[in-house]
C-alpha cells in the first residue's frame, strides 16, 4: 500500500476515534493530526473540510456494513427463520463497538445539517440489503406482491424503534440475552404475519 494511502487511512481512523468522543462540532481537525501523526497540510490534502472527512468515516463504516450484508433468500428455510437470522447480525453490527457512539454523532449533525445528515444517515443506517431478499422472497412466492421499498421500511421502523433511538438518545442501553431474543421476535412477527404468504 502507498504511503499516502496509509496516511489517509491513518487520518480517516483518527477522525473517527474524535467524532466518537467529542462529536461533529467539537472534533478537532488539529486532534485529528496529532492521532494520524500527520500535518495539518497532509489532513487538507486528504479533506478539504471537517464534513468531508466525516463523511470519509461514514463512508468506511457503510462499507463494512455491506461486505457483512449479502443477504440471499434460501427456499429451504423459512421466512421466520431467515429474518430472525438476517435482524440478529443486523443488531451485531449495529451493537459493534462504538457503533451506537457513532450513530449519535449522525443524529446530532441531522440537527445541525439536515440535508446532508438526512443523506448520510440514510446511506449508513437504512438497511439496502434486505430490500433484495425481501424482492427475492418475492419472487419465491412467498411474500406478498407489493412495493418492496414499503416492506423494508416496515422493517426498518420496526428495528430502528426497537434497538436504535432509545440507545442513541441515552434512554436505554443495547440489549442482549432474552431481551435480545425477545425483541428481534417483536421485529420479525409483525412483518412475516403482515407481508408472509403461507
Amino acid at each position: 500500500m502507498k504511503l499516502t494511502e496509509l496516511k489517509r487511512q491513518s487520518i480517516v481512523a483518527a477522525a473517527k476515534q474524535e467524532f466518537i468522543e467529542k462529536g461533529f462540532v467539537a472534533a478537532n481537525m488539529n486532534r485529528i493530526c496529532e492521532i494520524a501523526e500527520v500535518s495539518k497540510r497532509t489532513l487538507y490534502r486528504h479533506f478539504e473540510s471537517k464534513e468531508l472527512l466525516f463523511e470519509a468515516v461514514l463512508t468506511l463504516e457503510q462499507n463494512a456494513f455491506q461486505a457483512q450484508s449479502n443477504y440471499r433468500y434460501e427456499s429451504e428455510k423459512s421466512l421466520h427463520e431467515q429474518l430472525t437470522a438476517i435482524t440478529e447480525i443486523e443488531v451485531a453490527k449495529l451493537y459493534r463497538p462504538n457503533g451506537i457512539a457513532l450513530a449519535r454523532t449522525v443524529v446530532m449533525e441531522l440537527f445541525r445539517q439536515p440535508e446532508t445528515a438526512k443523506l448520510l444517515s440514510e446511506r449508513l443506517y437504512k438497511t439496502h440489503a434486505i430490500s433484495q431478499w425481501f424482492s427475492e422472497a418475492m419472487e419465491a412466492g412467498v411474500i406478498k406482491s407489493m412495493d418492496v421499498s414499503l416492506i423494508a421500511s416496515s422493517y426498518e421502523a420496526l428495528f430502528n424503534g426497537m434497538f436504535l433511538w432509545a440507545q442513541v438518545l441515552h434512554v436505554a442501553e443495547p440489549v442482549s440475552g432474552d431481551e435480545l431474543s425477545t425483541k428481534v421476535q417483536a421485529v420479525v412477527e409483525p412483518i412475516v404475519k403482515t407481508y408472509g404468504l403461507a
